[in-house]
């Protein structure tokens, strides 16, 4: 599990891509999961990991 309040590429997303892909493999993927809390950037989209949406600030 990540979490990113911002969507900037360079936040770490080459290699949560990485995870991602890995989770392809059978292998992996009945073994381990990924979870991602926050706001990913535009045009990019998970296959393997659970997204969750950023709460609000004001709660």
């Amino acid at each position: 599990m990540t979490h990113h309040w911002s969507p900037n590429w360079m936040k770490g997303f080459d290699s949560y891509k990485i995870i991602d892909d890995l989770l392809d493999n059978p292998k992996w993927k009945d073994r381990l999961s990924f979870s991602y809390i926050g706001n990913i950037p535009k045009d990019f989209k998970f296959k393997n990991t659970e997204v969750l949406e950023p709460l609000s600030e004001s709660f």
